[in-house]
């Protein structure tokens, strides 16, 4: 597996800096400064830094699928529905057909949170996930569109 497949596009980097994920904490960076993009070790963003004394190029954290988890919180609570608003993380893993005339089948990270209490009552089951369930090939993408989503919703700070 490529490292690129491991840690959040340059697309979803851009977007966490911009929401004040803080950066600088990473093992990988997307290096920005070029016609194409690549993505460095933590090393060379040090190099690069006492080089040239911290005048370097823009760069982006490129966060894997670990570093994500840490951020992400375990429950959120939203402020409508009470008592029915507090939703548990949830993940999985499943097979999806990625051409169905080739019948070719890759493994997706899905990602959202679950109601904690939606066994509770007849409508609970429109309020079981937060919102429909986020999935990618790549984990560290999944978590990185559902960290932006609660940010943006204002479900979280950071």
């Amino acid at each position: 597996m490529k490292l690129e497949d491991q840690v959040t596009c340059l697309e979803l980097s851009r977007k966490l800096r911009e929401l004040d994920i803080k950066q600088g904490y990473t093992m990988f960076y997307w290096d920005d400064s070029k016609d194409t993009p690549r993505l460095l070790y933590y090393k060379e963003i040090k190099e690069m830094h006492e080089k040239f004394q911290g005048a370097i190029c823009d760069y982006y954290s490129a966060f894997t699928a670990s570093e994500l988890f840490q951020i992400l919180p375990n429950c959120v609570a939203t402020s409508e529905n009470d008592p029915f608003n507090n939703y548990r993380l949830a993940i999985w893993k499943f097979l999806h057909i990625e051409n169905p005339l080739e019948l070719r089948m890759v493994y997706n990270c899905a990602i959202n949170y679950e109601c904690d209490t939606h066994l509770a009552t007849d409508n609970a089951w429109d309020r079981k996930y937060l919102i429909k369930n986020i999935w990618d090939k790549n984990p560290a993408n999944a978590f990185a569109k559902m960290l932006i989503y609660l940010i943006e919703q204002k479900l979280i700070e950071v």
